[in-house]
Order: structure tokens, then C-alpha cells, then sequence
């Protein structure tokens, strides 16, 4: 097909997908294209640049998604008007106040596309979409996006809106997965602790499944982090200048931990501060099974546990003091340990 029909006459149409590698429909849907199309529920066009979107777009009153991959976007200012969309995918460029607009939105999946938020005190109209947009969307239930710097993540942004699965990722990523093993995924890299005391945030801590700490400015420590309930993997890699990770009486708020990873840490001195050596491991995390520790160099404390968890040591021993020999692991483990 070399061109499209000015218009498509199929009124119990629902699911319309077109999708050009070649760029064979660049700028070619005519503005009259979905007039007879006014059952359309499912949207997906895929490839193409649209300096603005065809007017009749709005005309599609029941269309609940609508999926914009790798397409070059223009003027957007549309898809505002689609008022029953629930699932909105991949956009280059959002104009401000469009993602407020769409109420009943209950997924939105940006994380691979659309980057350049704009800041809260960023007012002109012509200005890209703020995260605090998302506060109005309260039948949002899946939500994947990416923010680049921590400071735009507003103090009084909501991301909980009663989220069944979310993938949010704060800070410069050079890449980002495909697929997630948790539901409920954050990623969190640069940026200092206070990040994590913000409203939105301090909120999904309660509800993350998967957390991944990189590069995270904390004096010291511990995180004093009230609970992570439903946290079930914990990875914690370049926080050189965190020292303890978590007080021992913050085990309790960590009951379903199932998988630690702490790595290329610098400062890191105790994984869990209790006042004393020999802990059980295992008391404080029932559910652990898994424990991946590389490249910490100042570690003098962590406990000890069953040998049947599964357990990784990397480059552990510090050059400063070469006689430790992690005293705090039991026998059965220490013959893992790769001493430098």
C-alpha cells in the first residue's frame, strides 16, 4: 500500500494497528483517517513522525489505549481530549498539563521514551509535563518511568495511587531492563539521602518488592528508613561513603528480605550495627536465601547464618589490615571467601 485511504469506514472496528519500518506512511494518515472508527478501543501506530496528530483522533471516544512507539512526535495536545484513555505507551514529548488531563489513565509506560520532565517551578505552557501531574491520576494502577535527576522529583509527589506495579527509575541510567523479576520496582542512583524522606518516595518504600541503591550520598548511615514491608531484594552498589547499612533493630521492618546484594562500597564497615559480634543472621531475616557481598574492603561485622543460603564473597579482605579473615562468618562459609 502505497498510501492510505483519506478515510476507514469500519464503525465496529476495535483494534487498529499500523506499523512502518520503512517510514512508508511518514506524515501520510490524513486528518479524516478515524472518522469511521468510532468504536475504536486499541490504538498502536509505530514508526512514524507526526509534526501533530490527526484531528480526528479526538473523535475517538472509547479508545482506552493508545501505544506511540518509536513514532516522532510534534503537538500532542490531543490525546487530552481522549478523556476514557486508560493505557497511554511511549511518548517523546508530553506538553504540560495533558498527562493531568487524562483521569481515568490507569497505565503509563515512558520509562524507554520520555525522559525530559520538567521542573515544578517551570510555569509556560509550552513547557514538557511535571511529575506532579501524576497526583491527579487516581485510577493509575502500572506505571514505568524514567527521571533523570533527583531534583524533579517534587517533595509532595504521589506515585502510590494504589499501584499494583510500578518500574521507576530516578537518576542517570545508561540503561534500564526490559523485564523486571518484582512487581514493584525502584531504582535509585546519585542523589543524597534525603531523596528517600521525600512524600512519593517514603510511600513506595513501603510497597517495593525490588530496591537497587547506586552511588546514593549517605554520611555514614544507618538508612533510617521506617519499613520496607514487602521488600524482597535489596541491592546497594557505589555508596562509598556509607558505613552501616541498617541498625540490627531494623530487621523486624524487613521481613520478607529474601535476596542481598551489597557491593563496591568503600567505607562500608557493618552491614547490620548491633554492638556486638556472632548475631544470627537468620533470626534477623528469615526469609533470606540469598547473599552476594563484593569489593568491601573496611568490612569488620556482619553475622552469621546456615550454610545452605546460597552466598557470594568477592575480593572481601581489607589491604589496610590484611589479618582479617571475616571472623564473623561461620566455618562452613569461610572456605568461600577470595581473600586479596
Amino acid at each position: 500500500m502505497d498510501e492510505l485511504p483519506p478515510r476507514l469506514v469500519c464503525p465496529k472496528l476495535q483494534y487498529f494497528i499500523l506499523h512502518s519500518n520503512s517510514g512508508a506512511f511518514l506524515n501520510t494518515i490524513p486528518n479524516t483517517f478515524f472518522e469511521g472508527m468510532s468504536q475504536l478501543k486499541v490504538l498502536a501506530l509505530s514508526g512514524m513522525h507526526f509534526p501533530t496528530l490527526p484531528s480526528t483522533l479526538q473523535s475517538l471516544a472509547n479508545l482506552r489505549t493508545l501505544c506511540l512507539d518509536r513514532c516522532k512526535l510534534g503537538d500532542v495536545a490531543i490525546i487530552g481530549e481522549l478523556k476514557k484513555l486508560q493505557v497511554l505507551s511511549m511518548l517523546k514529548v508530553i506538553s504540560r498539563d495533558i498527562l493531568s488531563s487524562l483521569f481515568r489513565l490507569e497505565c503509563l509506560f515512558m520509562k524507554s521514551s520520555f525522559s525530559k520532565w520538567a521542573t515544578e517551578e517551570v510555569c509556560d505552557g509550552d513547557s514538557n509535563a511535571c511529575l506532579s501531574e501524576l497526583n491527579n491520576l487516581h485510577h493509575l494502577r502500572t506505571i514505568e518511568v524514567k527521571i533523570p535527576n533527583a531534583e524533579l522529583v517534587p517533595k509532595a509527589v504521589t506515585f502510590d495511587h494504589n499501584l499494583t506495579s510500578y518500574a521507576i527509575f530516578i537518576g542517570s541510567f545508561d540503561e534500564l531492563p526490559e523485564t523486571y523479576e518484582k512487581s514493584k520496582t525502584l531504582h535509585l542512583k546519585g542523589g543524597d539521602e534525603s531523596l528517600l524522606f521525600r512524600d512519593g518516595i517514603r510511600k513506595l518504600l513501603r510497597t517495593v518488592e525490588e530496591l537497587q541503591l547506586r552511588g546514593l550520598e549517605v554520611c555514614g548511615g544507618p538508612i533510617l528508613v521506617s519499613s520496607f514491608d514487602n521488600l524482597k531484594t535489596l541491592v546497594v552498589r557505589e555508596c562509598h561513603r556509607l558505613k552501616i547499612l541498617f541498625l540490627l533493630s531494623m530487621g523486624r521492618d524487613l521481613p520478607q528480605l529474601e535476596e542481598m546484594t551489597i557491593k563496591d562500597c568503600n567505607e562500608m564497615q557493618q552491614i547490620m550495627e548491633d554492638g556486638h559480634v556472632g548475631f544470627n543472621l537468620q533470626l534477623v531475616f528469615p526469609k533470606l536465601r540469598s547473599l552476594k557481598l563484593g569489593y568491601l574492603p573496611k568490612l569488620v561485622n556482619f553475622g552469621y547464618f546456615r550454610s545452605e543460603m546460597e552466598t557470594t564473597f568477592e575480593a572481601m579482605c581489607s589491604q589496610g589490615n590484611p589479618d582479617i579473615n571475616m571472623p564473623f562468618f561461620n566455618y562452613q562459609v569461610c572456605s568461600s571467601l577470595i581473600h586479596c
